[in-house]
């Protein structure tokens, strides 16, 4: 493994936001560029080290000096995991380096294109493989169980479940999410367009848990909904039988926004159904008007491959 390269791409929830929090909820999520960069290096102790641009994090096994940061969290959560399996994670002799830097834009933040999972699944994968464990649903619940700890025990897993295994898939949330590749050939090039400043994932998920304990029927009725135009989109044969049910979800993740007062529509006043924020809150927008001639817009690159040794 010495000297090996593992690349994990981001990910992006398109379709099925909130929604797949809940138990069977439903989410259409893909792999996308930029990458997390992991290569191993050999070393006196096991140890990692993770780069965002300029910014530098170092963790071994036994250091707890600072457990907010993402990658503590993560090896911790290894080093138990693991133990309970008969592996002694810190007895390899390895230097783990996870390069995020390609996650940062131009203005020194975060891009939005889910880096924290990224960077889960990255070392997750690295430990498994340093273990033995070839088992990729093994791994796969190690890096979800690893994300939702280092999260304060949230996440829905879509995030982790795109960038682990590649492509646009079907995400079915709950305890175990489930992730089914899908191929949906009519869909058209996508493209994102930016606005606003970052926003904060958890803030959202506590509006929306807030909301839902004070409005459970209509918190139902959001799932159903959210679940039935998702299950008719990927049904569809041809983009333009999808793009009424792209509009009608764009439409309900924007009235759920004004609800719990996350903002879901974008700034320059866009009515279209077919630009539509993703994920949480209105920093990123999918454009999916493929008549639409902004240039402003930034096209996104698919990895079919997912998390992938080189």
């Amino acid at each position: 493994m010495k000297g090996a390269t593992l690349t994990v791409p981001g990910n992006l929830l398109l379709f099925g936001e909130y929604a797949v929090l809940e138990q069977g909820g439903l989410g259409l999520a893909c792999a996308v560029a930029p990458h997390v960069r992991t290569r191993l290096e050999p070393a006196s102790r096991f140890s990692v080290e993770g780069r965002l641009g300029a910014r530098s994090i170092g963790w071994r096994p036994g250091d707890d000096s600072d457990d907010r940061e993402l990658l503590h969290k993560v090896g911790q959560f290894l080093v138990e995991q693991l133990a309970a399996r008969g592996v002694d994670l810190p007895a390899f002799e390895t230097r783990v380096l996870i390069d995020s830097s390609e996650f940062m834009g131009t203005s020194g933040n975060k891009r939005g294109f889910g880096s924290s999972a990224a960077a889960t699944v990255a070392l997750c994968t690295t430990a498994c493989a340093l273990a033995g464990i070839e088992d990729e649903e093994t791994q796969f619940e190690l890096a979800v169980g690893a994300h939702r700890f280092a999260q304060g025990g949230r996440g829905s897993g879509y995030d982790v479940a795109a960038s682990f295994f590649g492509g646009i898939g079907l995400l079915r949330g709950g305890e175990r999410p489930e992730y089914e590749r899908l191929q949906l050939g009519w869909l058209p090039e996508l493209s994102l367009l930016e606005m606003g400043t970052p926003a904060s994932t958890a803030h959202a998920l506590s509006r929306y848990a807030a909301w839902k304990a004070g409005h459970t029927d209509e918190a139902v009725r959001f799932l159903q909904k959210s679940n039935s135009l998702i299950s008719a989109l990927i049904r569809s044969s041809s983009w333009e039988e999808a793009k009424p049910y792209v509009g009608e979800l764009t439409d309900l993740g924007r009235r759920l926004g004004r609800q719990i007062d996350i903002p879901a529509e974008p700034d320059d006043g866009d009515e279209s159904g077919l630009c539509k924020a993703v994920g949480a809150g209105a920093e990123l927008f999918l454009c999916l008007d493929d008549d639409r001639s902004r240039t402003d817009t930034i096209p996104v690159e698919i990895d079919w491959e997912g998390c992938t040794w080189r």
